[in-house]
């Protein structure tokens, strides 16, 4: 069953890049752990942003999430990038 097939709402969440969020292809690692994301589950969407101005550096839905005592790794079935590093005001 899929999220259309049960009607479950999904959430959409925003990661900032930095000094506690590292970004690869297709996964996010925060430096913190699993109790401060108890919200977040797989099949969410979220925003990657980054940099000074906060600008978007891409969109992601999340398939796993892997929780560490000091980590919590968001792995993605698919990520589309922002080309340019658009603003977040100019994304409406």
């Amino acid at each position: 069953m899929n999220e259309n097939e049960n009607n479950t709402a999904r959430n959409a969440w925003l990661i900032h890049l930095g000094d506690e969020a590292h970004n690869r292809r297709f996964s996010v690692t925060v430096d913190h752990g699993s109790s401060l994301f108890r919200g977040v589950e797989e099949g969410d969407g979220v925003l990657i942003a980054g940099g000074d101005p906060l600008a978007a550096v891409s969109f992601a839905r999340i398939y796993r999430i892997r929780a560490k005592l000091d980590e919590t790794t968001f792995f993605f079935d698919g990520v589309l990038p922002v080309n340019g590093g658009k603003a977040l005001t100019d994304l409406g």
